[in-house]
């Protein structure tokens, strides 16, 4: 499996990603296929 550190607080597993959608201007938001509060936002730049 191959893991994604998307920022300090989340690793997260490449398979699990269900969609990336924009955020802001630089900015990215993962959702999950898991279900979870927790919104995960990341840079672009990333």
């Amino acid at each position: 499996m191959l893991y994604f550190r998307a920022n300090r607080q989340y690793i997260i597993s490449v398979k699990g990603i269900e969609e990336i959608l924009r955020y802001g201007n630089n900015q990215l938001k993962i959702r999950l296929k898991l279900p979870s509060e927790d919104t995960i936002i990341i840079s672009k730049n990333r």
